[in-house]
């Protein structure tokens, strides 16, 4: 999906295949938001994970390593390998299937609150988007 022109941005949805095995708000899939800059492909687009049945470590975690994977294409097109990485980095952490990782295993921090109900807190912190 085509968010604006001006500058390039847009959503693409990284595991559309496993989100049709899941229902209510797990159907949702990991997408990737880019934005390119005036610069690109010299330099990095701007990426953003939106997700729903992952948690906010592991887009966090996602994040990091699509941002490694565009390091190494720096001065190329790079949006269709950085979704194939995305993809493959989903399924080898056995993030891709219909489990609902949100409600499966929240987490709790010292002051009792959870993972979950902190994602959003990460929105422009991390750029990583609970949908």
């Amino acid at each position: 999906d085509i968010l604006s022109e001006s500058p390039w941005k847009f959503l693409v949805a990284v595991d559309p295949e496993a989100a049709q095995e899941r229902s209510g708000d797990s159907a949702e899939p990991v997408r990737l938001e880019i934005t390119f800059t005036e610069k690109y492909p010299e330099e990095l687009p701007e990426i953003e994970v939106k997700y729903s049945h992952i948690l906010a470590r592991h887009a966090t975690a996602l994040k990091r390593h699509i941002t490694e994977q565009a390091e190494e294409f720096l001065g190329s097109v790079m949006v269709f390998s950085l979704v194939t990485a995305a993809k493959e980095w989903l399924e080898a952490e056995n993030l891709s299937t219909a489990q609902d990782w949100g409600a499966e295993e929240e987490e709790e921090d010292g002051d009792g609150r959870n993972e979950r109900n902190r994602a959003g807190l990460l929105k422009g912190i991390v750029g990583v988007t609970p949908v």
